[in-house]
């Protein structure tokens, strides 16, 4: 058992007494009360399938390939949900996901209490940092990130379809879900040497010293060799995410062909960037030259330090209709606001750049 507490709901006083604890995959009790959870917000939506197959998820969990936490009540009902998955291509550093709470436990301010037992767990330490990807529907999850130490470092636009993945909220116009990056940097205290777009020069390394991570600027230079990447295209949702290891001499051909590619309306792409590399800057310019925007950073992977490069095709930004919590709101003013906006108006052509809806 991770923690007891007793909880009060501030509207009606009422009291919850819950208990947390790290899913058991021999007690198919266990299984189920975390597909309970799962099941109440998003139905048979949520895009990784195996939360539905009891024995695939405890097979999961027995080789460690993804962490599952349960929030109780004193009579053994679930309350809410919580996982650590790893996010591919990206090492060492899990992303939290799954946080759910049941709409009839709502208001007793479970979800932090929550996030933090799973924070002092021991295995956390062994990480470099834990990732969150919030919502951006609402900004409840991202209020959350905040007052449990998570630094926001970015977005990831237009990643899971609304029309496929439901859930209980407002969408406020998006075609497709956004996310709020935020990093709890734990065991990588040292990013090594970047090589960093002069334009963000001054925002990357802002990032860094909140994070309280040291790192050397080093000088960069174009591509040579092969490019080395890793590549993944989600049909159901449309959205291909692209890890780039080192930008090789054929890193142009390879976004042209990215670019060229004939896809499905809805189709986005996120690239991210290795500022380890010391050609992470021609990397920038070439996506930067062909409409990519930057969106912020996702650090202390165990194999780079990434940036993150969104091409939003044919969809165009949702920008203006994310909710966003007043933690996150230095990060997003600087993507949404500034650099993005100056690219457009100095852009000398204009239809390499992405439509951006800014009200």
């Amino acid at each position: 058992m991770l923690k007891m507490v007793e909880l009060t709901r501030e509207k009606t006083g009422e009291k919850l007494s819950c208990d947390f604890k790290e899913v058991n995959p021999d007690a198919m009790e266990d299984i189920l009360g975390f597909q309970a959870c799962i099941r109440d917000e998003y139905g048979e939506s949520y895009p990784r399938d195996y939360i539905y197959k009891p024995h695939e998820l405890a097979e999961k969990i027995r080789q460690g390939e993804i962490l599952c936490y349960l929030a109780l009540s004193d009579r053994k009902d679930p309350v809410a949900s919580l996982a650590l998955t790893p996010f591919k291509g990206l090492e060492r550093v899990p992303e939290m996901t799954m946080h759910v709470v049941r709409k009839t436990y709502r208001g007793f301010g479970v979800g932090t209490e929550f996030t933090k037992a799973v924070l002092d767990s021991p295995p956390i330490d062994e990480y470099n940092a834990v990732a969150i990807h919030s919502v951006t529907f609402h900004s409840i999850a991202q209020r959350q990130t905040i007052s449990c130490g998570f630094l926001p470092t970015g977005f990831l636009l237009s990643v899971h379809s609304n029309d496929i993945l439901k859930h209980s909220f407002d969408i406020n116009g998006c075609r497709k879900q956004s996310f709020a990056v935020a990093v709890l940097p734990k065991g990588k205290k040292d990013a090594g040497s970047l090589h960093l777009p002069p334009e963000h020069e001054s925002f990357i390394k802002g990032i860094y010293e909140k994070l309280s991570v040291v790192f050397k600027q080093a000088d960069g230079k174009n591509s040579e060799g092969k490019t080395e990447y890793h590549c993944e295209q989600d049909e159901t949702h449309l959205t291909k995410t692209t890890e780039v290891f080192k930008c090789g001499e054929d890193f142009e051909k390879l976004t042209d062909a990215l670019l060229q590619k004939p896809y499905k309306m809805g189709q986005t792409i996120n690239v991210f960037i290795n500022l380890n590399d010391p050609c992470a800057v021609y990397a920038y310019e070439v996506l930067k030259n062909r409409g990519f925007i930057f969106t912020g950073l996702h650090p202390l992977c165990a194999n780079g330090e990434f940036m993150i490069m969104h091409h939003p095709l044919g969809l165009g930004l949702p920008l203006d209709r994310l909710e966003i919590d007043e933690g996150y709101r230095r990060v997003y003013d600087y993507i949404a606001y500034g650099q993005i906006k100056s690219q457009r108006e100095g852009s000398a052509n204009e239809e390499k750049m992405p439509m951006l809806p800014i009200t």
